[in-house]
């Protein structure tokens, strides 16, 4: 798991099929073997677990779209479908009387395998990170360093033009690390960069539970005992703190408006579920920001300013494209055309966009779901988001009202991991990052650590905050 987890992202973020594939294999062989293989002794008869059964029953049915069915099933379930059919059987003379409801058959059943990977991989981290505390470190610290890892070569892009993505030629002129698309690049960095900042937080939080408890101890001696704490050189919070900086200024010259926003977000986010003072919240956000400004004058900001000034030209064409891609969801609205056929059918009803440009997306995923999925199973689908979503944060938002050296390094990973993927989300609206297969695999990690938050109790007062 912490091999995929690590390299993953490095060979196009697996976005290549045959990638894809043995990533698929890897997580459904060694995952899925484990689980079978120590079944009986893992107790799988959870509450929680029962919330894993709708993503269950929508693989099921977007792999079902892609099995033959007579001809006249399809005419009841898809009238739009089977009247295609009917009518390409009458012009060349074929016969086709089994057709599938999708449209992409092979690359659709591809996908729906890669999710049910994902899955399992999922089961596999709601069983091991509250069992295994030195795996649950390992996982932060892999997307730590893989995320400053891709900030650093997007940044070298930035300074030199010239250096491609991997042996690729660079089409954006911007940091796209080793993701070649630079709107999936800054969704994974903003996957990133709200761990490091949580495991910052972490060191700082658990140095302030000691300073109260050793305050609370010797009472006469309180301002000496501070005033030694702080001058001690070994907290590990501004390294982590230096990494989020980096993170964050690899998406800002990812030059993704998307990604910039989302960014934004999140750190609104992360400031409103955190119970910091302030005065806390000001220094926090002023001294990344400060390092941000540092190293992003030395690169030059005006790209970015110029990037952000053709908004409202993007903004309207993206528009235009949503609508078109309507028509599309209006002829199959009952049971969808089945994953990956929007770029089959876009240059069917994109007829007044130029035929010089492939549109392999719908550039919000929200509308590519309700065309691939149908409306019934997509409204599923993003009604058990917005359910898990917002129980997460009505859990999350009690921790408020603790002191922050209360507060558990697992919970302070846990509001930023739903920081994170709420961003995750809003990014999904403007663009595709959710066909990344490493985005998708780092979200899940996240979603997994917001579960592990949820599930471990407050603490009460006077305990540590280490787990």
């Amino acid at each position: 798991m912490l091999f995929v987890l690590a390299s993953i992202p490095l060979l196009f973020g697996a976005a290549h099929p045959f990638v894809q594939g043995i990533y698929t294999a890897l997580l459904l062989v060694g995952c899925g073997g484990w689980l079978l293989l120590n079944f009986p002794a893992l107790g799988l008869a959870q509450p929680g677990l029962v919330w894993l059964v709708p993503p269950l029953l929508i693989i099921l049915y977007a792999v079902l779209l892609s099995l033959p069915l007579p001809l006249s099933l399809v005419a009841v379930l898809s009238p739009h479908r089977a009247g295609t059919i009917a009518r390409v059987n009458e012009l060349a003379g074929t016969d086709y009387h089994w057709i599938s409801l999708g449209f992409s058959q092979q690359v659709a059943l591809k996908e729906g395998i890669y999710y049910l990977s994902i899955l399992v991989y999922f089961l596999c981290l709601e069983i091991l990170l509250p069992r295994d505390r030195r795996f649950y470190d390992r996982l932060l610290r892999v997307m730590i360093v893989v995320g400053v890892i891709e900030a650093l070569y997007g940044l070298l892009q930035v300074v030199s033009p010239s250096l491609g993505v991997l042996w690729l030629k660079n089409a954006y002129k911007s940091a796209c690390g080793t993701i070649i698309y630079k709107n999936q690049f800054a969704a994974f960095l903003n996957l990133c960069w709200p761990v490091a900042l949580a495991v910052g937080l972490g060191f700082y939080s658990r140095r302030l539970a000691e300073m109260a408890r050793r305050m609370r101890k010797y009472k006469h001696h309180k301002r000496k005992f501070l005033k030694k704490k702080l001058a001690a050189k070994n907290d590990q919070a501004p390294l982590y703190w230096f990494a989020t900086a980096l993170i964050m200024l690899a998406v800002l010259f990812s030059l993704s408006r998307a990604g910039v926003l989302s960014m934004l977000f999140i750190w609104l986010l992360i400031f409103a579920l955190l119970s910091f003072s302030r005065k806390s919240k000001i220094f926090l956000f002023a001294s990344i920001l400060l390092l941000i400004l540092v190293f992003g004058s030395i690169l030059g900001f005006d790209t970015i300013v110029r990037r952000f000034a053709l908004l409202d030209v993007t903004g309207m064409a993206r528009i235009r494209l949503w609508l078109a891609s309507l028509a599309i969801a209006r002829d199959f609205p009952w049971t969808g055309t089945g994953l990956e056929s929007y770029r089959v059918l876009s240059p069917v009803y994109l007829e007044h966009f130029p035929d010089t440009v492939l549109y392999d997306r719908a550039h919000n995923e929200y509308i590519e779901l309700v065309i691939e999925l149908g409306l019934p199973v997509a409204t599923g689908l993003f009604l058990w988001i917005m359910a898990l979503m917002i129980r997460s944060v009505r859990r999350l938002w009690k921790i408020r009202r603790l002191p922050f050296h209360m507060i558990r390094r697992s919970t302070l990973v846990g509001i930023t991991s739903l920081a994170a993927i709420t961003g995750f989300l809003l990014h999904g609206a403007v663009d595709f990052a959710w066909r990344l297969p490493a985005n998708l695999l780092y979200c899940t990690t996240l979603a997994a650590f917001v579960s592990y938050a949820l599930r471990v109790p407050e603490p009460a007062p006077g305990t540590g905050t280490d787990r």
